[in-house]
């Protein structure tokens, strides 16, 4: 038994490396094995089968007839591969290749990868008396980092100076985002549901950092404003905590707060509050950036 933990988790290190340092490892991971066995709406892709594996995977039942002490450390295992997994995805949404593999060419609601990644989001209770000590953060985590990765590359190109061709491309990919904010699939509710004051901080990272790579087109600030997004911001708490992560959680906060401040009417006069609560704190802390001095 430990000889196959030890394969399953030098397999997972594999996994979370490769996917930025291998062109060819990235190009296996989402090319079909046996399209016979496809399911209706998803491809028999190795990156299939490893999505099945963070979602499904489970310790099996022959472990229950072992030492506490052997299962505790074999679960604790189990729990590092999928963390690996996780960030070896995330990774390989964030190849530029993959972009437009990872987001379906031919459908306008983004694909199975898409689709998958925005369940997992949904799927997440919206209130704390429905969440279980066991909660699935790393779906909501993984979901939301990698959807932040796929948009992220529309924010790149759209700050370009580029031709007419890669203007059309830019404007294509802007128009993903907007997918995301819009009917049907309108995410920022469910995305709003993950910054709660009680939340992780991994969660809320996950959560404001796509936030902020959406608000980014004017196309969908006014849905971000209706939906009370600064209100959210207000309430997470993300100014309260000194974890190095924090930094990251705090400035995107603010870079969302500064889109909508300068976009929404409702929010033309309050959110002042908000932005120079936030730069006294950065500065205060001792975390000083250009982007807070910019907002």
């Amino acid at each position: 038994m430990t000889t196959d933990i030890d394969t399953l988790q030098e397999y997972a290190v594999q996994v979370e490396t490769l996917p930025s340092e291998d062109e060819d490892f990235r190009g296996a991971l989402i090319t079909p094995v046996d399209s016979s066995r496809h399911e209706p709406d998803e491809p028999n892709t190795p990156l299939t089968q490893l999505l099945r594996f963070i979602e499904r995977g489970e310790p099996p039942p022959h472990w229950s007839e072992e030492s506490e002490s052997d299962r505790k450390s074999w679960e604790k295992t189990l729990g590092f591969c999928k963390g690996a997994i996780i960030r070896g995805i995330v990774n390989l949404a964030g190849e530029e290749a993959q972009f437009n593999v990872l987001w379906g060419p031919n459908d306008p609601h983004g694909g199975w990868f898409v689709q998958k990644m925005i369940h997992w989001i949904k799927d997440y209770p919206a209130t704390v008396e429905a969440r279980r000590d066991e909660e699935r953060d790393d779906l909501a985590i993984c979901a939301t980092l990698c959807l932040g990765n796929l948009a992220r590359k529309g924010t790149f190109l759209l700050s370009s100076h580029a031709n007419d061709f890669t203007y059309l491309v830019c404007m294509q990919l802007e128009s993903r985002c907007v997918v995301l904010v819009q009917p049907p699939i309108s995410l920022v509710p469910s995305l709003l549901n993950l910054v709660g004051p009680r939340m992780d901080l991994k969660v809320k990272h996950g959560a404001f950092a796509l936030l902020k790579h959406l608000s980014q087109s004017q196309r969908n600030r006014n849905s971000l404003g209706e939906a009370g997004t600064i209100e959210a911001i207000v309430h997470s708490k993300v100014w309260e905590n000194m974890a190095d992560i924090a930094d990251m959680v705090q400035l995107s906060a603010i870079g969302i707060a500064k889109h909508l401040v300068t976009s929404h009417g409702r929010y033309q006069f309050c959110p002042s509050r908000l932005l120079c609560g936030a730069k006294h704190l950065m500065y205060n802390s001792g975390k000083c950036s250009e982007t807070v001095s910019r907002a």
